[in-house]
């Protein structure tokens, strides 16, 4: 897991998940520990953002990504309210999710919400979880 850092600026948006959209895979922390993580983008007026959501986040997130699309919904459907954190260097910011409020039906809910249960029981990575290396751009 990277460890906490204090947030001095954040990012809101409100719009439609890319469900159908993302990359998971895990990021080195140190030599020896790593996080699950995953890129997606949320679509807020006309433009889409890109976001990195790590370890449990990364989890819920892919749960219901994976929901919406088994389900057939429509691309604009999976909505959600995000809050996230800039991470900065001297070349780039990234965006890593901190907070995800779902704006969705029931049934997606309870679907995904059972799926993010039983990935999260399985200590450590799960399974179908890739093992591709996804590296956060500020840290290239």
């Amino acid at each position: 897991m990277i460890a906490p850092y204090q947030a001095y600026a954040i990012a809101r948006f409100d719009g439609s998940i890319m469900f159908r959209d993302y990359k998971i895979g895990i990021t080195p922390v140190t030599d020896e520990e790593q996080s699950l993580i995953m890129l997606f983008k949320i679509l807020a007026g006309q433009q889409e953002h890109p976001l990195y959501a790590l370890d449990e986040l990364a989890v819920r997130v892919y749960s219901y990504c994976f929901t919406a699309s088994e389900r057939n919904l429509r691309s604009t459907q999976l909505q959600a309210s995000v809050t996230a954190s800039p991470l900065s260097n001297d070349r780039t910011t990234t965006l890593v999710l901190t907070h995800i409020e779902w704006h969705t039906d029931i049934e997606t809910r309870s679907q995904a919400e059972a799926l993010w249960s039983k990935l999260r029981i399985s200590n450590g990575i799960p399974d179908i979880w890739p093992r591709e290396r996804i590296i956060l751009p500020v840290r290239e």
